[in-house]
């Protein structure tokens, strides 16, 4: 049968940015996040870079972003499991390669 191949990576989250959506940010479902709800969480309109963390000087942005899921009726984008978002290939370290079928 057809072999199939996948990466484990190790990653370092750093300060994530949560959303429901994908675009502003949202509480956690654990509690309240750094990031206020409703801020976009893109700096610009290209999605390749995150937004600022808030009341920080020097500018520094957010390092990773977790997109929480539940009800698309409560504007959630994903309903089975949350997914990362790391935007610089820095903080990731492939670990391994696993062939599956």
């Amino acid at each position: 049968g057809q072999v199939d191949y996948t990466f484990a990576c190790r990653t370092i989250l750093g300060l994530p940015v949560f959303t429901k959506d994908g675009r502003l940010s949202s509480d956690t479902a654990q509690g309240e996040a750094i990031c206020p709800p409703g801020l976009p969480v893109f700096a610009g309109e290209d999605e390749r870079e995150l937004a600022a963390i808030p009341e920080v000087q020097p500018s520094i942005p957010f390092q990773s972003m977790i997109v929480e899921c539940g009800p698309a009726a409560q504007g959630y984008a994903l309903q089975r499991h949350r997914e990362v978002f790391i935007t610089h290939a820095a903080q990731i370290l492939p670990e391994f390669v696993i062939a599956y079928r």
